[in-house]
Parts: C-alpha cells; structure tokens; sequence
C-alpha cells in the first residue's frame, strides 16, 4: 500500500478513537462538576429548612404574645373598682372611652408603658438580649376627631345585650397584636431599624358580664302544682323576698306559713323566666363562658369549686362520694337529685332545666329555678332553700364578672 494512502488509512481509523475519548473526558469533568454541587446543595436545603423552623418558631412565640395581651386585657377589665366598665357611668364623650389603661412610675402596678396607644408591654424572650416581645392592645381614640380603629378595643353592647346601648360596658371586642422582633438598638422604636420585627399576629375576643337578675324568690318554678315541699323542709324567702314564685297553676305541696315562707310565702307572677333573661346571655354562649362545660357530675374536680360557673348539660345525680359543696352558679340541663348521703351545702344560684330532687340534710343559700318540677324531702334531716340577697350579690360580683366567649375567638393569619 503506497505511504499516502496508509496514512489516510491511519488517520482515519484513530479519528473516531480520539472523538470517543474527548467526549468522555467532557462526561467525566461535568460529573465532576455535579457531584461537586451536591455538597452545596445539601447545605443550602440545611439552611433553608433552619430558617422555616426559625420562622415557624418566632411565628408560634408571636401567637403566645399576642395570647398573653389579650389574657392581660380581660385582667384589666376584671380587676377595675366599678363594674361594668362602661364609658356611661363615667360621663365619657365617646362609648369606647372606658378602656384607658395608665401608665404609672410604679412598673409593678402600672397598666402600660404607653397608654396614647392603649395597654402595652414588651419583655425578653428566654435568655436572649436581643429577641424580645411585644404586645398591644390599641385604645379607640377619640371618633369626633379621629379615624375608628377597627381594630381597637371596642365597646359592642348594642350589638349583645337586648335593651342596652353601647357604653354600658356589658360587652366588650379585644384585639392584640404580638410581636417577635430582635432588639439591635434600644434608642429607637422595635419597628425601627436596626430593629427588625421577626413575626406578628393578631388574635381576637369577646368578653361579656353576665348579669344575673335572678327573681326575688327562695325557689322560682314553672308550675305552682309541680311543687312538693314534704315534712321537715323548708322553702325560706325571708322578709323581703317570696317563698317560692310561679308562672301558673294552683295546689301543690307548699304548706304555706309552715314549710313555705316569706314575703308572700306565694306568690304569682305573669313574667316569664329564661336564661337570656336571668343571665343575658344565650344558653349556648352559657356553656361557653362556664368555668366547668360538662355533660356528668364525674367530669367535675373532686372538691366542688367554692365560687364558679358550672354547667351540666345532662341528669346529674350529687351524692356522698360527690357531694355538691360549694357555690357560685350551677346550671342542670336536666334533671338534679341531691342524696341524702351527700350533706348538701350550696351557696348561690342553682338553675334545672328539668325536674329537682333535694333530699335532707341540704341547705341551699341564695335561690333556685326549676323548669321542671320540685320535691323536697326531710326524712333523715332537714332540707331548706332560703333566700339569700347577700350570697346572691357576692356571685354577681365573682362569676358574674367578666368572661370571654370562647365562641368568639379568633387567630388571625400571622405575618411578619
């Protein structure tokens, strides 16, 4: 074969060889390339997921806070001298007056650290120095003047409670806003940089009075007829109060001037019984301001509270292993047998909405509704309902004061 033509030979039988192998070399640096990334790659997944549980966190915190404002705003209701808190009774010029937390040198007793804004606070978050929180909650200014804050706290009343207007202080709106935010420079505002706000929420309530206008009557029943009052018990209305009032009907078991007693020892009356009435609230808000939402007398603590308000929704039965001995309000969607074994002793308001059973020894102090029918027995000791205006007072002032209506809270999309 002439030298030219075997060159020609050659060349092309290595060119291909030498095409193959360069683009393996290219194959073999891009992978190379890759699994370089991978490292990378992994760690910025690592720091990304680090930020969103950072984030998440703050995020929770900021929820916490905003709680706290709110459970702080409900306490300021409480814990001021005249009840209801209502801009009417102070003569104020605008219905949302009355919520005027004020700052004091005493950091202790003080209620803000800014009242032109409403109730605020701020503190440290765990041992850090630089996360801190942040609450607020804003004070309506004045509407003659000003813009309405739809996010202030706000007196609703009107909107709550029949036959009262806005200002009476029977019902209240509360927003608070919580903030997470890094303190870098504590001469100017959180909001401010290098300040720098982490997360926010806002989260919502309402709080209501109950107002508990109970009948001046030991005992208030539906029917005049659904009443026995057996040997050995008594039915006490005192001298400014009926022994037992009733809507309609004749007879019964009373024995009037003997076991029934007061002023009248009976007495009709033509206007009707509710709990919106007695307490100014629906039965459902009932139960969801109850201190105690329970269906038996098992689900309530060992020890009946001193001083609560309780809800049954369903027969309930007190005996010796659970005696009822305590006070405050009761209410018994159902009906209520009180053993002779349990030595009942109750202070305050007792509401069935079925049919009542007492049986001795029992004293009730202050006074009981019955939808249903009463009967009372005095066989191994004496059983008594007595008026009470003092107990009866005393309750309004401790669970008829504020309660937040849990129906109503809200948890508003946290931002930052």
């Amino acid at each position: 074969m002439p030298p030219d033509r075997m060159r020609r030979f050659l060349k092309s039988a290595v060119g291909p060889l030498e095409n193959s192998r360069g683009s393996v070399v290219v194959l073999i640096v891009m992978l190379i390339a890759l699994l370089s990334f991978i490292p990378i790659g992994a760690e910025l997944v690592k720091v990304a997921r680090k930020n969103i549980k950072l984030q998440t966190n703050a995020t929770v915190q900021a929820d916490n806070v905003a709680r706290a404002g709110l459970t702080d705003a409900v306490a300021w209701f409480k814990r001021q001298t005249s009840q209801p808190v209502g801009s009417v009774k102070y003569g104020m010029s605008y219905p949302d007056a009355a919520f005027y937390p004020r700052t004091s040198t005493n950091s202790v007793t003080s209620d803000t650290i800014d009242e032109s804004i409403g109730l605020v606070k701020e503190y440290r978050i765990g041992e850090s120095n630089w996360l801190w929180a942040r609450y607020e909650a804003r004070r309506q200014p004045d509407p003659s003047s000003n813009s309405i804050d739809p996010h202030a706290v706000h007196d609703i009343t009107d909107k709550r409670v029949d036959g009262f207007a806005a200002g009476d202080g029977l019902a209240w709106y509360i927003e608070s806003v919580g903030y997470v935010y890094r303190l870098r420079n504590s001469t100017v505002a959180f909001n401010v940089a290098p300040n720098e706000i982490v997360a926010r929420s806002r989260v919502a309530t309402e709080i209501r009075r109950l107002s508990l206008t109970v009948p001046a009557a030991a005992v208030r029943i539906t029917s005049r007829a659904n009443g026995t009052v057996n040997a050995n018990c008594r039915v006490s209305g005192g001298n400014n109060a009926a022994g037992a009032m009733y809507t309609s009907g004749t007879g019964g078991s009373w024995s009037a001037g003997t076991r029934t007693t007061g002023t009248p020892a009976l007495q009709s009356t033509t206007t009707a019984i509710s709990v919106q009435s007695v307490f100014g609230v629906t039965d459902y808000d009932l139960k969801l301001m109850a201190d105690y939402n329970v269906t038996s007398v098992n689900a309530l603590p060992a020890s009946y509270p001193s001083m609560a308000l309780v809800y049954i929704n369903g027969a309930a039965t007190f005996n010796s292993s659970r005696p009822l001995r305590g006070g405050g309000v009761l209410i018994v969607n159902g009906n209520l047998t009180l053993d002779s074994g349990s030595n009942t002793l109750f202070s305050g308001l007792l509401w069935v909405n079925g049919n009542l059973t007492v049986n001795g020894p029992a004293i009730i102090s202050g006074t009981a509704v019955v939808t249903g029918s009463l009967t009372m027995n005095g066989t191994v000791d004496v059983a008594e309902i007595q008026y009470d205006s003092g107990i009866l007072s005393s309750v309004r002032q401790q669970v008829g004061q504020y309660r937040e209506n849990k129906s109503a809270f809200h948890v508003f999309s946290a931002q930052k």
